[in-house]
């Protein structure tokens, strides 16, 4: 599957509607879908596929401090007996503790609001904001919460960061070969870097403002990844080796990387044969060059996805006894693709 084909994952709104003030952050983690690791440094939550319908943010103490429900969460989950675009009327039926709280103006008027609060038994502060008639956002926070502030220095906890060991690039003889499968096995949930900022104050260890120095290559934190330890159990889980300049590993070494430069190229597939896995490889153009006899090192492969015109070897395709898909553009010899579908390999072309 190419890079554009890949479906965002996103946040699961009834697990969301289910998330309190005062949960643990791991509860809103699970909640806010794969796609997001860890708050930011100051701990503000913004899950992947939400916009503006939820935002969220974990206290120093590991729970839950604050939490919205915005105009644009679906409305068909429950939040306390609420619902996004309830009438003033219906809340005040559905919540009679609920009291008006203050208006909040805004620079367009048309924007202002007004809120109207309660303390919750459990003493979490609930809160329902209005614009004219229609409930537009339920708010929840923990009192007494304190967060982290901009620029804090705030460590990581002890041993979530494995010490870095070996050789740069080891056992793959090369650090963007490493760095590929560390990609992968991110995005698969079986390694967790926590945040850029936050894996970059641990190298550092000071904190580390990435919006405004995350524009060159962190070479500190590309060399602790060179030699992050990877068990032969973590080798053995690799299942798929599709780089691609989007994958979330570039972002910790260099925040801003924009696919456009050469830092992360990936020498061959030579080094990859310490993953003896592999089902699916995808040539996203992270390559210098691919030469398909390498492709030899997956014994398991069972599916192919040639992005860019030729390759070294086409041949070799036919020594793969596992494959069963291939997409390829027309520049791969018609005689290969031809005894490929003879063997019932399923071959899509890319135009």
């Amino acid at each position: 599957m190419s890079d554009d084909e890949r479906e965002p994952e996103t946040a699961d709104f009834a697990a969301l509607a289910a998330v309190r003030a005062g949960d643990p952050a791991a509860k809103l983690l699970a909640a806010a879908g794969p796609s997001w690791k860890r708050p930011t440094s100051t701990g503000y939550v913004f899950p992947d596929g939400v916009g503006a319908a939820f935002n969220a943010r974990v206290a120093r103490d590991g729970r839950v401090g604050e939490i919205g429900f915005g105009r644009d969460f679906p409305q068909q989950y429950d939040i306390d007996g609420l619902h996004i675009g309830m009438s003033l009327a219906e809340v005040q039926h559905a919540r009679p503790n609920l009291r008006f709280s203050v208006d909040i103006e805004m620079p367009d008027p048309a924007l202002a609001m007004r809120e109207y609060a309660e303390t919750l038994p459990s003493g979490i502060a609930s809160f329902a904001r209005f614009r004219g008639e229609s409930l537009i956002y339920i708010g929840f926070k923990l009192p007494g919460a304190t967060y982290v502030e901009d620029g804090e220095f705030v460590p990581a906890p002890q041993g979530f960061y494995p010490a870095a060991e070996g050789q740069p690039g080891a056992p793959f003889g090369d650090t963007n070969t490493k760095l590929a499968v560390l990609g992968g096995l991110l995005e698969a949930g079986k390694i967790d870097l926590g945040s850029e900022e936050m894996l970059a104050t641990h190298v550092h260890g000071r904190a580390v403002d990435l919006e405004h120095d995350g524009y060159d290559l962190d070479r500190d934190v590309y060399d602790y990844l060179a030699r992050y330890p990877l068990s032969a159990a973590l080798l053995a889980s690799v299942e798929c080796v599709a780089p691609a300049a989007s994958d979330a590993i570039y972002r910790y070494a260099f925040y801003h990387f924009d696919g456009e430069t050469d830092e992360f190229t990936i020498p061959s597939l030579a080094g990859f044969a310490a993953c003896p896995n592999v089902r699916e490889f995808g040539d996203y153009g992270m390559f210098a060059e691919v030469d398909l006899a390498d492709l030899a090192a997956f014994p398991k492969l069972e599916s192919a996805t040639l992005d860019y015109g030729t390759y070294d070897n086409p041949r070799a395709l036919l020594g793969l006894p596992k494959l069963a898909t291939l997409t390829c553009f027309e520049t791969i010899d018609a005689e290969v693709l031809d005894a490929l579908r003879s063997r019932g390999v399923s071959v899509k072309i890319m135009s």
